[in-house]
C-alpha cells in the first residue's frame, strides 16, 4: 500500500462524518484555478480500534483542521477514495516556498505569515472610523503581555486622565490647561454631588475638599499621582487576574480612577477580562459614559479613548501571541470557515489561490518553532494558560477571626516528553503529566476555570463563572484539617428539616451588623457555667403569656413599669412599680438539659505542614545558584520577561531569623570504581550509580541524556555522577528518604546566562529539596548534612517568601575546601561566608 502527505484544505462535512477535502502531494496540483478545493475527494478519517466508530460509540473522528497535514492512503485503484491515516506536526515557516522529497514526507516549509492582520491607526464602531485620542498615547507601543501586578501607570494614562478631568484655575469659573505656579481653586460636582479640587480629587491630604478652598498646581498633580498609584493603578493590580499589556494597564487604570476602584472591581467590563474576553472588556468601556443617568457626550469622548488605548498594543490570540487590531470589529470567538464560500478577505488571497496551505490563512498560529504543544515541551510558557492562570492567582484571601491564605502557585514544571496534552481550537486543555515529581492533572477552560491535581495530591479548582452542585440523594463531607471559608457577597442557607451543630472547641460569633433570630415554636438555651448579657439597652417583651426568670443563685433586677416574676433560692433585688416575689427552691428552666462541666471539651487542633510543590519558577530559580554564574540581574530581568518568576519574589530579601557557622565534615570521600563505566558507551536512564540511585534519577525522568560537554567525556560525567551519588545522596536520602533531587546533570541550554563552570555540566552537583520541611526545616537539615557528607561547595539558597533549596556539589578527585554559604534571590548573602542564615 502506497502511502501519500497532503494538507486539509476543508473540513466541514455535510455528511458529519469528519471527512476533509486534502490536497495531496505528487496527485493534486498546487494551482487552484485548475483543481479548487471544492473539486477535492473526501477523505474518510480512520479511527482506533478503541472506538467503535458507530452509532455515536467511541471518539468522535475530529481532529485536523485546516493547514493539518496528514498521511493518506486509498482504498480503491483510481485514487478517489483516500483515508487518512495520521496526522503529522512540523516546524512551519513563513516562507512561500513548497518542500517535500521523494518520499512524500512531511512538507516542511508552509505559507504566508497570515496570522495576524496589518495594524491600523484607527479603530471603526458601526462603520465610523473614530480618532485615536492623542498620538503620544499610542506611539512606540511594545506588545508584551504581564500580570497587571508588574505594571504601574504610564505617561499615556496620565495623559488621558489628566486630559479629560483638568481642573479650575485662575478662578472658580474658569477651566484652563495647567502649569506650573497657577492656583487651583475647587468647584462643586454637580452630578457627584461633591466638591472636588485639582484633577477630579475629593480630598486633600485625607481631608474633604470645601468650597473656596485653594491649592497649588504642583500639590493637585501631586494628589494626581497618589490617587492614580495607590488606588487606581493599584485597584488594576489587585483585580485583574489575566496577562495584560501596558496599554490595556493605562486604561483600566483611567477607568478606574474615573468611576472609582470599588465599581471598577465589581464592573462587568472587569469580568470580561477575567474571563480572558479581551473584545467583550475593550467594548463594555462604553457602558460607563453615564453620570446621574444622563450620558455625556465628554464621558463618550472619554470611554472611546480609554478603549482606543487598550486595543493600542493588540489582544492575544489563540496562540497566546499578540494580535494587532484591525479596522473591523472583531468577536471573542473563533469559528471555521467554509473555503468554499465567497467573499473572502485579501488577507486570504494567496490562500485561495496557492494549494498546500490553510486556505483561511489562520493556521498555523505560530511559526519556525514545533507543532507540539508548548506545555508539552515547556517553551514560550509565557504565551501559555500556564501564564494567563499565574497572572490571576488570588492573594491574601482573609480569614474569620484572623489571618490569610494564598491560592497555591501553579504547579506546572513539565519535562518533554512526559506531559501528555490536548488542546482545542478555542483554548480548552486537558494534561497528563508524567514528569518526575511534578505529575499533574489539569483540565481547564478557556475562560479561566480549572481543577488541577498537583504532585502532593492536592486539588484545586478555580470557578471563572458561577459554580452549582446538585446532589440527587445524600451528600457527605469529611476535613480532617481545617475548613476555612470567606464570602464576600450574603450567604444563604436554607434547611428543609432538622439542623444539628455540635462544636468540641470554643466558639466565637462576631456579627458586625444587625442581628435578628425568629422562633416560630419554642427556644431553650441552656449554659452550664456564667451567662453574660451585655447591650446598650435590653427590652424583654412577652406577647402572650408570662415573663419568667429563673435563677439558682442571687438575682439583681429593676423595672420602671409592669409586671415581674421573679422567684429564687437566694436573696432578691428588686425595684419597680408592681413585684411579686416567691421565696423557695429554683428548678431549671423547664428542665432544660444543661451541659455539665465534665462534659465540656478541649480537643487538639489538628495540624498538617504545608504541602509543598516544585513549580517552574523554582526549577528555573536552581539553574543560576552559585557565585561563579556572575552578577544575576541579566538573570533575574530574563526570567520575569520570560513568566518564570514573579518580580515580587527576586525583590523578597526576607528577614534574618537565626545564623548557624559552619562545621567542617571530617568524612574522607569514597573513589568511586569507575571501570564499567569506562568499558560502556550508552548509557540509560536505568543504570545503576549507587545503592540507592539510577541515572534516570539524576537526569529528570532520564530525559538529559548525558552528552559529552566542557570538556568531559560521556564517561568522566557518569563516574562524577557515581561519586556524588555514593558519597554524598545515598547518605542524605537515609536521612531524607522523601528527598527530591529537582537538578542534576543538565546542559548549558537548560541554563543561558549561567557560568559555563558549573558542576552540573560534568555532573558534579545536585539541588535538593526536602518536601516536607519549610524554610527553617531546610535550614535545620543543612546543618546536619554539612557533618555526615563530603562536599566541594555546599550552599543553602533562598528565592521570594516561598522557594528554599539546598545545592551540594562533589568531586572525587580533588581536596575538598570548605565553601559553604547561603544565597538569597540568586546573589550571595553579605557576611554569609561561613555561615547557613535561617531567612523568614
Amino acid at each position: 500500500m502506497e502511502l501519500y502527505t497532503g494538507v486539509v484544505e476543508n473540513r466541514i462535512d455535510p455528511l458529519k462524518l469528519g471527512r476533509c477535502q486534502v490536497r495531496i502531494v505528487g496527485l493534486h496540483t498546487h494551482d487552484k484555478s485548475i483543481l479548487p478545493t471544492a473539486d477535492l475527494p473526501w477523505s474518510y478519517p480512520m479511527q482506533p480500534i478503541t472506538s467503535a466508530a458507530m452509532s455515536g460509540i467511541g471518539t468522535s473522528p475530529i481532529g485536523p483542521v485546516e493547514g493539518t497535514w496528514v498521511v493518506v492512503c486509498f482504498r480503491d485503484d483510481e485514487q478517489q477514495q483516500p483515508i487518512m491515516i495520521g496526522t503529522i506536526g512540523g516546524i512551519p515557516d513563513s516562507s512561500n516556498s513548497i518542500e517535500s522529497d521523494d518520499s512524500n514526507v512531511l512538507v516542511v516549509k508552509q505559507d504566508g505569515d497570515l496570522v495576524v492582520d496589518s495594524t491600523t491607526t484607527g479603530e471603526s464602531t458601526g462603520g465610523t472610523t473614530q480618532n485615536r485620542f492623542e498620538s503620544s498615547v499610542v506611539e512606540n507601543a511594545v506588545s508584551a503581555l504581564k500580570r497587571a501586578g508588574d505594571f504601574k501607570a504610564s505617561d499615556k494614562a496620565y495623559a488621558i486622565i489628566s486630559n479629560f478631568e483638568g481642573y479650575f484655575s485662575k478662578s472658580p469659573t474658569l477651566a484652563q490647561a495647567a502649569k506650573p505656579g497657577d492656583k487651583v481653586y475647587s468647584y462643586y460636582d454637580k452630578f457627584g454631588k461633591v466638591w472636588t479640587i485639582g484633577y477630579g480629587s475629593t480630598s486633600i491630604n485625607g481631608s474633604p475638599v470645601i468650597e473656596n478652598q485653594v491649592i497649588t498646581y504642583e500639590a493637585a498633580l501631586a494628589e494626581l499621582k497618589k490617587h492614580v498609584e495607590e488606588v487606581a493603578a493599584a485597584s488594576v493590580r489587585r483585580n485583574v487576574r489575566v496577562p495584560v499589556t501596558q496599554s490595556m494597564f493605562d486604561a483600566l487604570t483611567s477607568l478606574a480612577y474615573n468611576i472609582g476602584s470599588g465599581r471598577f472591581a465589581k464592573s462587568s467590563l472587569l469580568s470580561d477580562l477575567n474571563s480572558g474576553k479581551y473584545l467583550d472588556a475593550a467594548a463594555s468601556f462604553l457602558l460607563y459614559s453615564k453620570s446621574g443617568g444622563q450620558e455625556l457626550p465628554g464621558l463618550v469622548k472619554r470611554r472611546m479613548a480609554e478603549k482606543t488605548l487598550f486595543m493600542a498594543e493588540g489582544v492575544p490570540n489563540e496562540a497566546g501571541e499578540i494580535k494587532p487590531t484591525d479596522n473591523t470589529e472583531e468577536t471573542a470567538e473563533s469559528t471555521p470557515s467554509n473555503p468554499s464560500t465567497t467573499g473572502q478577505t485579501q488577507a486570504n488571497a494567496i490562500g485561495n489561490s496557492i494549494g498546500f496551505r490553510d486556505p483561511n490563512g489562520k493556521y498555523p498560529l505560530y511559526f519556525n518553532e514545533p507543532d507540539t504543544n508548548r506545555l508539552a515541551r515547556n517553551e514560550e510558557i509565557n504565551k501559555t494558560i500556564v501564564f494567563k492562570k499565574e497572572a490571576g492567582e488570588l492573594k491574601n484571601v482573609p480569614i474569620a477571626g484572623g489571618g490569610t491564605w494564598d491560592q497555591p502557585r501553579t504547579p506546572y514544571d513539565a519535562v518533554y516528553p512526559f506531559n501528555h496534552v490536548m488542546q482545542t481550537e478555542s483554548g480548552h486543555v486537558l494534561e497528563f503529566d508524567d514528569t518526575a515529581h511534578s505529575e499533574r492533572i489539569h483540565i481547564y477552560h478557556r475562560t479561566g476555570t480549572f481543577t488541577e491535581i498537583d504532585p502532593n495530591g492536592s486539588q484545586i479548582n478555580r470557578i471563572v463563572g458561577d459554580g452549582y452542585e446538585i446532589y440527587e440523594r445524600n451528600g457527605y463531607i469529611k476535613i480532617n484539617g481545617s475548613c476555612n471559608v470567606t464570602i464576600d457577597g450574603a450567604h444563604n442557607v436554607k434547611v428543609g428539616n432538622a439542623l444539628n451543630l455540635e462544636v468540641s472547641g470554643a466558639t466565637t460569633v462576631n456579627i458586625y451588623n444587625d442581628a435578628k433570630v425568629n422562633v416560630s415554636g419554642s427556644m431553650q438555651m441552656s449554659v452550664a457555667e456564667e451567662f453574660k448579657l451585655a447591650a446598650k439597652s435590653i427590652s424583654l417583651e412577652s406577647t402572650g403569656g408570662n415573663v419568667d426568670i429563673l435563677s439558682a443563685g442571687d438575682l439583681n433586677t429593676q423595672a420602671s413599669g409592669g409586671n415581674a416574676s421573679i422567684r429564687a433560692s437566694g436573696i432578691v433585688a428588686a425595684d419597680g412599680v408592681q413585684m411579686r416575689i416567691q421565696e423557695g427552691s429554683s428548678s431549671s428552666a423547664n428542665g432544660a438539659n444543661l451541659v455539665t462541666p465534665a462534659d465540656r471539651q478541649s480537643p487538639e487542633m489538628p495540624s498538617f505542614n504545608e504541602l509543598r510543590i516544585t513549580g517552574r519558577s523554582s526549577s528555573a530559580a536552581y539553574n543560576y545558584e552559585t557565585p561563579e554564574d556572575g552578577d544575576p540581574r541579566a538573570y533575574k530581568e530574563k526570567q520575569i520577561d520570560n513568566g518564570n518568576a514573579r518580580k515580587e519574589d527576586l525583590e523578597y530579601e526576607g528577614e534574618k531569623q537565626e545564623e548557624a557557622s559552619v562545621t567542617k565534615s571530617t568524612i574522607t570521600p569514597k573513589v568511586a570504581s569507575c571501570d564499567i563505566i569506562y568499558n560502556t558507551e550508552k548509557f540509560d536512564p536505568t543504570f545503576v550509580l549507587s545503592k540507592r540511585f539510577k541515572l534516570g534519577a539524576l537526569t529528570k525522568n532520564g530525559a538529559r541524556p548525558v552528552v559529552a560537554q566542557q570538556g568531559a567525556t560521556v564517561q568522566e560525567i557518569v563516574c562524577n555522577l557515581k561519586g556524588l551519588a555514593e558519597n554524598c545522596l545515598d547518605v542524605i536520602y537515609d536521612m531524607y528518604p522523601n528527598m527530591i533531587i529537582t537538578s542534576g546533570f543538565r546542559r548549558p541550554e537548560d541554563a543561558p546566562n549561567s557560568s559555563p563552570k558549573s558542576d552540573h555540566y560534568t555532573g558534579r552537583a545536585v539541588d535538593i529539596v526536602i518536601p516536607n520541611l519549610d524554610r527553617k526545616g531546610h535550614w535545620e537539615a543543612i546543618q546536619k548534612i554539612q557533618t555526615m557528607v563530603p562536599y566541594r561547595q555546599l550552599i543553602l539558597e533562598y528565592q521570594g517568601p516561598r522557594t528554599v533549596w539546598i545545592h551540594l556539589s562533589f568531586d572525587y578527585k580533588e581536596k575538598h575546601p570548605l565553601s559553604a554559604f547561603t544565597m538569597n534571590n540568586h546573589s550571595k548573602v553579605p557576611g554569609s561566608e561561613g555561615k547557613f542564615i535561617y531567612i523568614a
